[in-house]
């Protein structure tokens, strides 16, 4: 059977993550969203062993595009694995945001770097479109004076 590059690009990823983590990650997250992302999150965290431990939790934060489905294979979950998903999380604004504030301000939470796309007012129609269309990997924002 001959392998795709993408195939082999999995394959050294998911050995990759296995070896630095000692057989999966405790966690991981997807915050894109595409289907390839999902099945990945869940191959890289570890196995449990039912009674014993539980397995990895894999957490998907992005928004899957419009008209795409992950499907995922269910032998995945054999080992207490987790496949989850949250829609904003349990951030409570008043607690939260002074403390991301600070991260930011220190340098330890990155936001500029999360924005893939900026768009300015008047081309709030291209920035739906380019949303809607799954075209924004990231995160894209308007700006305004």
């Amino acid at each position: 059977m001959r392998r795709t590059q993408s195939t082999r690009t999995r394959l050294t990823w998911f050995k990759a993550i296995c070896e630095l983590t000692d057989g999966g990650a405790d966690y991981a997250i997807d915050a894109i969203g595409l289907p390839q992302t999902q099945e990945q999150i869940l191959r890289s965290v570890k196995a449990g062993y039912a009674g014993f431990y539980r397995g990895g939790i894999a957490l998907l934060i992005g928004i899957t595009p419009p008209g795409k489905q992950a499907i995922l294979d269910t032998n995945l979950f054999v080992g207490n694995r987790s496949f989850t998903r949250t829609s904003g999380g349990d951030c409570r604004p008043e607690r939260d945001f002074p403390v991301f504030i600070r991260w930011y301000r220190e340098g330890k939470l990155k936001l500029n770097d999360l924005v893939t796309h900026r768009y300015s007012l008047d081309q709030i129609n291209t920035a739906v479109d380019d949303l809607e269309h799954g075209r924004i990997l990231g995160r894209g924002i308007l700006t305004y004076a």
